[in-house]
């Protein structure tokens, strides 16, 4: 690829994308951090069992085993996925649990350095980890082919088939996006987000929307500033998408958000629907109240880089 040729962004819709402009904003931020962990995943509103999650990712479950990349105390270190699974509580939604998954090589090695801890997580309904390790374990997820009728076909493929929805009509999603941060002082903050379609009857999925919005915001902002070349997702330059793409997700009639913000995060200007700022003249920073903004949802784009409606 060109070093000053077209440009392609490696990665621009949910995440990689939006949770690594995310992480971009914050540590632009503020200052002195010791660790940013995101936890982010599309799920169902209700949990069916086998594995409390039936929502195809294209026309795949997102059920395969493969390292995941992190950031720990300065290193680049490897897991296996659906390994290190540990729990989380997210308000309005339940308890959770998330696993080491989404990060890209790019962030893993190169990106915000001045962090020593960096992690992106998977959030699932709890069971979805050891559903998914249970079906490797007894080979329903391998490559082997077998005869059904007269077709041939991958054992995987057939599980799949059993196990996904791919309706939003009939079974309904909700995207969860949360940025814990630590600086070296161990002050905590963190910002959560819940996105549910408010066109969910007209075929759009929360996902579609969490994933479609920030490729839009992308383009826009790889448009404005004639960037060239090859992008990744934790540059810089592509650290205003995340708030260009939240604006969008508040102000528009596609989706309705539920925020909340408390801690460091407070002070950060992509969390501030809602939240009343005010000026530290001593120290020059901003700092505002815990509060809860859940948007109203019947409101046009704010930007005219945005169709009017859906």
């Amino acid at each position: 690829m060109p070093p000053h040729g077209p440009p392609v962004v490696l990665g621009a819709g949910l995440e990689p994308g939006l949770v690594e402009s995310l992480i971009s904003l914050a540590a632009a931020e503020l200052d002195g951090l010791e660790s940013i962990v995101t936890h982010c995943g599309g799920i169902p509103k209700i949990p069916e069992p086998p594995l409390n999650y039936a929502l195809a990712f294209g026309r795949r479950l997102p059920i395969e085993q493969r390292p995941a990349l992190a950031r720990v105390n300065g290193r680049a270190v490897t897991r296996n996925r659906f390994e290190s699974v540990s729990s989380v509580f997210v308000e309005g939604v339940g308890l959770l649990e998330a696993y080491d998954d989404a990060m890209v090589p790019s962030t893993a090695a190169s990106t915000h350095l001045s962090i020593p801890t960096i992690r992106q997580l998977t959030v699932r309904w709890p069971g979805f980890a050891d559903g998914v390790r249970m079906l490797h374990r007894l080979g329903l997820l391998s490559d082997e082919e077998i005869e059904i009728g007269s077709a041939r076909l991958r054992v995987k493929h057939v599980t799949e088939a059993l196990l996904t929805r791919r309706s939003p009509k009939e079974h309904s999603d909700q995207v969860i996006l949360d940025v814990a941060i630590e600086d070296r002082h161990r002050k905590p903050g963190r910002w959560t987000c819940i996105l549910r379609s408010a066109l969910q009857e007209r075929g759009f999925s929360s996902m579609a929307i969490a994933t479609a919005v920030p490729v839009a915001a992308a383009v826009e902002c790889v448009t404005r500033k004639q960037l060239r070349g090859a992008i990744h997702p934790g540059e810089a330059t592509l650290a205003e998408v995340a708030s260009m793409a939240l604006g969008k997700m508040r102000g528009s009639r596609m989706a309705v958000l539920a925020e909340r913000a408390t801690g460091l995060l407070e002070t950060s200007t992509i969390f501030g629907a809602g939240h009343a700022k005010a000026e530290n003249t001593a120290r020059g920073q901003r700092t505002s109240k815990p509060c809860t903004a859940d948007v109203p949802k019947r409101m046009g784009f704010l930007s005219s880089g945005f169709a009017g409606s859906p």
